[in-house]
């Protein structure tokens, strides 16, 4: 079974899992928003670094529409608080996916929610797993880019090297 992380490709904690799932060799991919658009400006170079895709329509709800189609769950890393948490949740549950919350980027709570996500990823019997990692962008939340991937890198590592994808 191989595991294969989704974003979309914001700055902060889309592009923090993207890092971190390429270092640890995993398979990446998600929409962006046509153009390309970040909040530092248009990364096409996305698409062959990570394997993105560009969405159909301007705006980031036709991206995250996608993501949340094409993965079987989602992290969620960072405060529950955000706009942008708000506002994606109802693209998952239209799919009727869960969608897995956390604020809290210590060690301990990374190994604790990989767990969490391992015992879940089990009920999808699949040679590929589909996870969407996201969050809130940088200029938000000034310095969660680089506290989701430190968190990123323990989460993926413990999930990855589980009973699932061994």
């Amino acid at each position: 079974m191989k595991l294969k992380i989704l974003s979309g490709g914001q700055s902060g904690v889309d592009q923090a899992a993207l890092r971190a799932a390429k270092r640890l060799g995993l398979a990446t991919g998600g929409a962006m928003p046509q153009g390309w658009l970040t909040e530092d400006g248009p990364r096409p170079e996305f698409a062959a670094m990570y394997g993105m895709v560009e969405a159909p329509t301007p705006g980031y709800p036709a991206r995250t529409f996608r993501n949340a189609r094409d993965a079987v769950m989602t992290q969620w890393i960072g405060p529950a608080v955000s706009s942008g948490h708000l506002r994606d949740k109802p693209y998952w549950w239209q799919y009727g996916r869960p969608f897995y919350p956390t604020s809290d980027l210590s060690a301990l709570s990374a190994v604790e929610q990989a767990g969490i996500m391992v015992e879940q990823l089990a009920c999808f019997p699949s040679d590929e797993i589909v996870l969407t990692i996201a969050g809130p962008r940088e200029s938000l939340f000034p310095g969660i880019g680089a506290k989701a991937r430190v968190f990123l890198m323990m989460f993926l590592h413990e999930v990855a090297n589980s009973r699932l994808f061994s």
